[in-house]
């Protein structure tokens, strides 16, 4: 499956909207977090999950498997933002590197990003620039 769609690079996070593709086993250095219209498969060392919405710590090795459209926002894992998504995972009580725990950290944000993320949205309503 390859790749089809947009990038936005803001301070602190790089969004991507499109055609989720298939990604070999790797690792970012930020939190990354996935939306997908349709279920994608996440492979980590714990095993698998399908799923439609997954919060993947920074350093977690994983592979995905996609064919959905969908977005992913990779978040600087040392931000308030990325720590806060950390500990939506953590918070499962699932081990961190679980795809289990990736999707369950991940349900909560099933309803997506529009232009910014939730931590974001009601500090930054009606600004006419992004939220920093």
């Amino acid at each position: 499956m390859t790749w089809r769609g947009t990038a936005t690079l803001r301070p602190g996070r790089l969004g991507y909207r499109g055609t989720v593709g298939d990604a070999h086993r790797h690792r970012h250095a930020a939190v990354q977090v996935v939306l997908a219209d349709e279920p994608v498969r996440l492979r980590g060392a714990d095993g698998d999950e399908w799923c439609r919405s997954a919060v993947i710590p920074a350093g977690a090795e994983h592979e995905m498997h996609g064919g959905a459209t969908g977005q992913l926002i990779w978040v600087d894992a040392t931000g308030v933002l990325g720590r806060s998504l950390l500990a939506r995972v953590r918070g499962t009580g699932l081990p961190a590197g679980s795809p289990a725990a990736w999707r369950a950290a991940g349900e909560s944000l099933a309803g997506g990003w529009a232009d910014s993320p939730p931590a974001c949205t009601s500090r930054c309503a009606g600004r006419s620039r992004p939220c920093p």
